[in-house]
């Protein structure tokens, strides 16, 4: 195992993830936040709380979220990881910072997303963060005004007609499904590369925003 860690400290009863962080000594700093000393004499907030919820007989796993090959992939990864589980009511709800070195609030400089972008690309990431993520989004709502950003953000959409039919489809694959037919030939019909296929003509419409 990399001694380059991103964890997190997970409920084992909500599996609600209280807080991440980052280590450059393996299981060493993950481990030290159990410890009866560091419970005791600890001056931070996750310190506290664990011991609060320790006290109560709450079980508090260590969870590896993601090995990381360098020290300089660990900022960027753990700030990753914190803006992921963070939701409206749960998740972090320990980490005071965004991480040691980019407190709440501050805007990220585009230079730092181009860096954060180039080390997330193509990372493989274990099945049980993917269970903690999703779980970190169970219940979440989203007001009006976030959906909106999030669709005017994502590639714009576009749904399937078969103008010889009149019928709509929400994607090609969809659109061959229902009428039996291979998904390449439609696509290749809405590209405009064919000028129709088995028959039938295909075109993409754009997808309007409903509230």
């Amino acid at each position: 195992m990399s001694k380059f860690l991103i964890y997190a400290l997970v409920r084992a009863d909500t599996q609600e993830v209280l807080y991440v962080g980052r280590s450059s000594s393996g299981l060493s700093r993950p481990n030290s936040h159990l410890r009866t000393k560091t419970l005791i004499k600890g001056k931070q907030l996750i310190h506290r709380e664990l011991k609060k919820l320790i006290d109560q007989n709450v079980e508090i796993n260590i969870e590896i979220i993601e090995e990381c090959s360098a020290q300089e992939e660990l900022d960027a990864v753990e700030l990753y990881y914190i803006r992921d589980f963070r939701t409206q009511e749960h998740g972090c709800i320990f980490n005071v910072q965004l991480n040691g070195n980019m407190p709440t609030g501050r805007i990220v400089s585009q230079a730092v997303r181009s860096k954060m972008s180039k080390i997330m690309t193509g990372r493989i990431v274990y099945e049980t963060t993917r269970q903690l993520i999703s779980a970190s989004h169970t219940g979440k709502k989203l007001s009006l005004t976030h959906r909106k950003a999030i669709f005017d953000s994502s590639p714009k959409r576009h749904a399937i007609i078969c103008i010889d039919t009149g019928m709509v489809f929400p994607s090609i694959r969809e659109a061959a499904r229902k009428m039996k037919l291979d998904h390449r030939g439609i696509a290749r019909c809405c590209t405009g590369e064919y000028g129709q296929y088995r028959g039938y003509k295909f075109k993409e419409v754009p997808v309007e925003w409903k509230k």
